[in-house]
């Protein structure tokens, strides 16, 4: 049940502090266009995983066997598979026609923010099938918290310039193959440390990870908010 609680909490709080970065990037946006952005993106983490990660994984498996080869391949599941699953709220037609280059990042960090709250609940879901952890006070999954707060921003960020061209009318594989090798870089030290990579022990790989998401989250903080503010190609032909 602790579990479930802070799903709650953290769902609430990842709504209201990414939330209100949406609205300070976007406030002219209406409200109703954010939740659509939002709930779009919310069932997608579920359904990739299940339809397609799942069942990829297993025909891997049968194909290859278990060893190196696979290892290496499931690195590439999560940024393969979860980018265009977050692209895909771009089909919505109400979403595409609204999307303009000043409104983007914020519709990204919405789809983003829908995106990482699915995964919520997901990861709380699995996390509840285990008696050990399923037993313990809601207080105990503080890392959990944080962790969850961090990646539904940065769900968002990684699409914020894949919307931020598609709006301008560009070519978007550019900042496609961008978010996906950036989901790639932030992915990479939690398998180093899952298969506890020398020099580092168990003890300190946590720290490591802790202080190299925290600093991945401010750079792409930084990031998304220069893009928000970045002239489009149509400003910059009016300044001419």
């Amino acid at each position: 049940m602790g579990i479930f609680i802070a799903a709650v909490i953290t769902t609430v709080l990842a709504i209201a502090v990414v939330g209100a970065l949406i609205r300070f990037l976007s406030p002219s946006s209406p409200r109703w266009l954010l939740i659509l952005a939002f709930l779009s993106a919310l069932p997608a983490q579920p359904v990739a995983f299940y339809f397609i990660r799942q069942p990829l994984h297993e025909a891997l498996t049968q194909w290859i066997g278990a060893g190196a080869i696979l290892t290496i391949i499931t690195l590439l599941y999560a940024p393969v598979i979860e980018e265009p699953a977050k692209w895909f709220s771009l089909v919505l037609p109400t979403l595409r026609r609204r999307l303009k280059p000043e409104n983007a990042v914020a519709l990204a960090l919405a789809v983003g923010l829908g995106f990482g709250t699915g995964e919520i609940w997901f990861i709380a879901e699995q996390l509840s099938k285990s008696p050990q952890l399923s037993a313990l006070p809601f207080w105990q999954f503080s890392g959990f918290l944080l962790e969850r707060l961090q990646v539904c921003f940065l769900h968002g960020a990684l699409i914020a310039l894949v919307f931020k061209r598609f709006a301008e009318g560009g070519s978007v594989w550019p900042a496609a193959l961008l978010g996906v090798a950036l989901h790639f870089a932030l992915n990479f030290p939690i398998f180093l440390a899952a298969v506890n990579v020398p020099p580092l022990g168990r003890e300190l790989w946590p720290l490591v990870i802790l202080g190299y998401v925290l600093l991945f989250t401010v750079a792409c903080i930084v990031w998304v908010l220069r893009l928000a503010q970045m002239p489009t190609p149509r400003d910059k032909g009016g300044k001419a």
